[in-house]
């Protein structure tokens, strides 16, 4: 039982920290109006350092899907709240417009990215430690 938790645990905050960092990776265009290298790179080194920890090709897919929903799901929740607290049904609409495309955009090319990344994550994780999680 405690084995579990602590696995659960750990999935856990794989999980958190992933999606928080997609969150912030998505942010970058926004919010610093970086349309390049940065935003890519940022998400390339998540993606290896996701590969890196999780070690099975299959999990990390997974995670890396999730993720990247969740992330950008987390980046429109922190991009319109001022607007919600304020009430102001223009500017959620006015927000919504600015952002979309920005995410959709970023989602869609991140995605290629980070699959070929996260795939050269895992397969690196699993020479530095001897394992192998190919399942």
């Amino acid at each position: 039982m405690k084995m579990f938790k602590k696995r659960f645990l750990f999935k856990l905050l794989i999980f958190l920290a992933l999606t928080t960092n997609f969150a912030f990776g998505y942010m970058i265009p926004l919010f610093w109006k970086e349309e390049g290298a940065l935003y890519f790179s940022t998400l390339a080194l998540i993606s290896l350092l996701a590969g890196m920890v999780i070690l099975n090709v299959k999990k990390a897919f997974i995670y890396l899907f999730a993720c990247l929903v969740t992330g950008g799901m987390l980046t429109t929740v922190i991009y319109i709240l001022p607007a919600v607290v304020f009430g102001e049904l223009w500017r959620i609409e006015l927000a919504l417009a600015f952002l979309v495309p920005i995410l959709v955009r970023g989602l869609v090319i991140s995605l290629a990215l980070s699959v070929f990344v996260v795939i050269i994550g895992c397969f690196l994780g699993q020479a530095l430690t001897g394992e192998e999680h190919l399942e």
